[in-house]
C-alpha cells in the first residue's frame, strides 16, 4: 500500500467513525435507519481506486457531516424555542388581563 493510499484510507475511516458518532441522535433512528444506510453508502463506494473520485466522496461525506450538525442545531433551537416561548394566544390573553387590571 502506498503512502497516498494509506492516507486516503485513514481519512475514509475517520469520516466513517465521525458519521457513526453523529448518527446516534438521528431522528429516524440509529440502528434501524441511519447505520444501515451509512454502511450501504460506504460499501457502494468501496471499489473506488481513482484518487480524485475518493477525494470527491470524502468531500461529500464532510458535507453530510455539516448538514447533520445543522439539523441537530435546528432541532435543539426548535425545542428550546417551544419550551421557553409563550404561544401567541396565551400572550394575547395575558396582555388583555394586564390591560384590564390597569383600568381598575
Amino acid at each position: 500500500m502506498t503512502i497516498l493510499n494509506q492516507q486516503l484510507r485513514s481519512e475514509v475511516i475517520a469520516l466513517y467513525k465521525q458519521l457513526v458518532y453523529l448518527g446516534r441522535d438521528y431522528p429516524a433512528g440509529y440502528t434501524n435507519f441511519f447505520r444501515p444506510k451509512l454502511k450501504a453508502a460506504f460499501m457502494k463506494k468501496r471499489d473506488l481506486v481513482d484518487e480524485a473520485e475518493i477525494r470527491k466522496s470524502i468531500a461529500f461525506g464532510n458535507y453530510i457531516i455539516k448538514e447533520l450538525e445543522a439539523m441537530y442545531y435546528l432541532k435543539k433551537y426548535r425545542t428550546l424555542r417551544a419550551r421557553y416561548t409563550v404561544p401567541e394566544e396565551d400572550a394575547h390573553i395575558a396582555l388583555q388581563k394586564a390591560l384590564e387590571s390597569q383600568r381598575i
